[in-house]
């Protein structure tokens, strides 16, 4: 599987990533066969295409309730570090985490559950951590560049992300364009 990774480590990273999420063969080749599927599509484009699919495949394998906390990476400037504490708390604050019901012990705090969000984002290798505190805990993360590009993409996809083009924004923040049929 390494192989259709085109040689970008990043694509290497991220199917380590999915792989180590998926703890038996039967998953393990589940995965091998969507990859295979993928790279047909992308059979004939450039190589860098056939690295996105993998990328994609990543995201596609994402259980449902970390997709919108992968998506809503997409806000942050490509480079930027993500102070994590802001992050989760921004997570919690519109809504994108939500309860969880733990076995015998009710409910799981929201704050916890986006912390286990993150930590799981970063174990499938879809964010870097860039700082650690002393006792372990992530302060801040990073997106790689293919990886910001695979987001923004499917944010717009999944109609979570808009951004205004600010050549049609006057200084008051108004749009200079007209609604058409008026």
């Amino acid at each position: 599987m390494v192989g259709r990774c085109g040689g970008l480590p990043l694509a290497i990273i991220v199917l380590g990533g999915l792989l180590a999420s998926k703890p038996t063969f039967y998953e393990w080749d589940t995965v091998r066969q969507n990859i295979n599927s993928y790279l047909r599509k992308a059979k004939g484009k450039e190589q860098h295409l056939g690295v996105s699919e993998v990328l994609a495949l990543s995201y596609y394998e994402l259980p449902y309730q970390l997709k919108p906390c992968f998506l809503h990476l997409a806000h942050f400037p490509e480079n930027q570090e993500i102070q994590t504490k802001k992050l989760t708390r921004t997570w919690v604050a519109e809504g994108i985490i939500s309860l969880v019901q733990n076995a015998g012990d009710g409910e799981e705090a929201l704050e916890d559950v986006a912390q286990r969000y993150l930590t799981e984002l970063v174990e499938r290798c879809m964010i870097q951590v860039v700082e650690k505190s002393s006792t372990g805990r992530i302060r801040t993360v990073q997106m790689h560049n293919l990886m910001r590009d695979l987001c923004v993409s499917k944010a717009y996809q999944e109609n979570f992300l808009d951004m205004i083009d600010s050549r049609n924004v006057d200084q008051n923040g108004t749009s200079k364009t007209r609604p058409t049929g008026e």
